[in-house]
């Protein structure tokens, strides 16, 4: 299995959908609950969360995953009728399965989504096979959406952004150690279309950070990032002065109109 220990926890979602096609007079008897084993849209719902929850177990390089969320939803098609998020001709009558999922995780829940789409699908299929009807078909499985993790950030940053870093290291400012953490963290930001405009060395003062940060914010930046200054030495005081900041700006002047976006160590 795919080693993803590096990957970042996000919120993740998914949104999967299946199809089956078959005559107006099946539709109809599922419509009325006039199948035999019983409610099809309940069966079949039920099948669809016990699929996802086993898909490790189906599919050899899925990660066990939690599933924070999990939703399924049917929409009887008539003829004329189109599929929810699909451009594509529909055929005249069916049962359209929608998939949400949502999870708290290193890796997506697409599959878990997918594989719900799909045994839902196949338990309609089973329900009323016996009345051999001539037109059922399952002939769509997909993926429509998923959100979290890199498909995110390559969305969030089509549009070319700006930051700051600020190095706390006092080795760094009197040149005793080189400054590698800079470099570092520029050709990170690159790849995501952010460029660094201003990069700033300081030993690590706790009001010299805050006025440092303060002035990036005042000037509009909207990402600032800070290096080094979190370990247990005099000097390492990124953690209180970021904490001192949170409080002036959320809590004593909640409505400060030069607040940041986030704030991010690195």
């Amino acid at each position: 299995m795919r080693d993803i220990t590096g990957k970042t926890i996000t919120l993740r979602k998914a949104l999967a959908t299946g199809f089956i096609s078959m005559t107006e007079e099946t539709l109809e008897k599922i419509r009325n609950n006039q199948i035999a084993k019983g409610s099809v849209t309940d069966t079949a719902r039920a099948s669809g969360f016990m699929a996802a929850k086993n898909t490790q177990n189906l599919i050899p390089h899925c990660h066990p995953v939690t599933i924070d969320g999990l939703d399924i939803q049917f929409k009887f098609i008539h003829k004329g009728d189109r599929l929810e998020h699909l451009e594509k001709d529909t055929p005249e009558y069916g049962i359209q399965v929608l998939v949400e999922a949502q999870s708290i995780g290193r890796t997506g829940i697409e599959m878990e989504a997918m594989t719900a789409a799909s045994l839902t699908c196949l338990t309609i299929y089973d329900m009323v096979k016996y009345l051999d009807d001539p037109k059922i078909e399952i002939s769509i499985i997909r993926l429509i959406e998923k959100r979290g993790g890199k498909s995110d950030r390559k969305k969030f940053t089509k549009t070319a952004q700006k930051a700051a870093l600020l190095v706390c290291s006092e080795d760094i400012l009197l040149g005793k150690k080189d400054n590698k953490v800079g470099p570092l963290v520029s050709n990170i930001l690159a790849k995501h279309n952010c460029d660094i405009v201003d990069e700033k060395i300081i030993s690590g003062n706790k009001e010299d950070i805050i006025t440092q940060i303060k002035s990036w914010s005042d000037a509009d930046i909207p990402f600032i990032f800070t290096a080094g200054g979190t370990g247990l030495g005099k000097n390492d005081q990124v953690s209180e002065a970021i904490g001192d900041l949170i409080e002036i700006w959320y809590v004593n002047e909640p409505k400060a109109s030069s607040k940041p976006e986030f704030l991010s160590e690195l």
